[in-house]
């Protein structure tokens, strides 16, 4: 059908198929909705997550991923029948091909569908959304349920996230250094990024340990001083806490990138599984997501900023 308008007696809405990945995964097309839409003044079918995922119960993972408990249909969000109604009748443009311009008007009712690639989804589309973090923060927290919104951390600490799950053990260190994702990081290189930190910063920063590992493969961490473990157990609830730190230590997963977008949290990377700038391009700034193989190459510039967001989060 021709984007040309025959009048105007329908209405645009942005609708994410936010798929069957993980959290991180699966909310780039949302974001990316909110975002356009915003854009556009045009409404957001809340996007459906009650989605069956069979490999974390085979795998025996902590999170199941079971997301439609997570989530509610806010204000902002078309819901219940309405939403039913449209994704059955209306007419769908697929975002990703048939973007409508900015000035189109639909004869009848119309949804853009914003989806998920299977491989290089933030590489493709997460510039669509850097610079948003405030408005993307405010929808998520919006659909959130209350109960999992993890309490306010005011007090300055480092986010170190370790994850495990379905990423696999890496043959060597030069397959993480190569690119390769979906990898386990050493749990040495959190230990020396940590201690590193926190001799540069000249005290023991608090740090708080997120992670879906059992507790034996991350004891090198927390018999540190002053670490322990997320109390929480939802996804959200993780990574929005996450977003409240001072600075973090990164794994190579979307997980810690989503922490990092929606706090704008400096963070540190191991080489070759930084993927994508979360902060957005740098103009004559620090590197604020360094990937470093070891404490000695965390940049002064880092640090420095390191130091502004610990002595803001202590005066704050």
């Amino acid at each position: 059908m021709s984007l040309r308008n025959r009048d105007d007696t329908g209405r645009l809405y942005g609708y994410a198929d936010v798929g069957r990945m993980g959290l991180g995964h699966g909310l780039l097309a949302w974001a990316r909705c909110v975002v356009w839409a915003d854009r556009q003044g045009v409404p957001v079918i809340a996007p459906r997550w009650l989605r069956l995922r069979i490999g974390p119960y085979l795998r025996s993972e902590r999170d199941k991923r079971f997301y439609a408990r997570l989530f509610r249909v806010s204000r902002k969000q078309v819901g219940g029948m309405h939403r039913l109604f449209l994704l059955s009748t209306a007419h769908q443009l697929t975002a990703e091909t048939e973007m409508p311009p900015s000035d189109y008007k639909p004869f009848r009712n119309t949804v853009v569908v914003f989806t998920n690639l299977i491989t290089g989804n933030e590489r493709t589309f997460f510039h669509e959304i850097v610079g948003c973090n405030k408005l993307v923060r405010e929808a998520l927290i919006d659909m959130t349920r209350p109960r999992f919104l993890p309490s306010p951390l005011d007090q300055p600490h480092v986010a170190i996230h370790v994850r495990g799950g379905d990423f696999q053990n890496p043959r060597d260190i030069s397959v993480l250094k190569s690119g390769r994702h979906n990898q386990r990081l050493p749990i040495t290189w959190y230990v020396d990024m940590l201690t590193g930190l926190r001799h540069r910063l000249g005290h023991d920063l608090p740090a708080i340990l997120y992670s879906d590992c059992p507790d034996d493969e991350l004891e090198p961490l927390l018999v540190l001083r002053d670490v322990r473990r997320s109390r929480y157990r939802e996804a959200i609830t993780d990574m929005l806490a996450m977003s409240q730190a001072s600075v973090m230590i990164s794994s190579g997963s979307g997980f810690s990138r989503w922490a990092s977008y929606l706090g704008q949290v400096p963070r540190l990377c191991f080489p070759g599984q930084r993927v994508i700038r979360t902060l957005g391009p740098l103009s004559n700034g620090p590197e604020l997501e360094p990937e470093c193989g070891v404490a000695t190459e965390i940049p002064e510039g880092f640090m420095l900023y390191a130091r502004q967001r610990v002595k803001h989060s202590t005066n704050a």
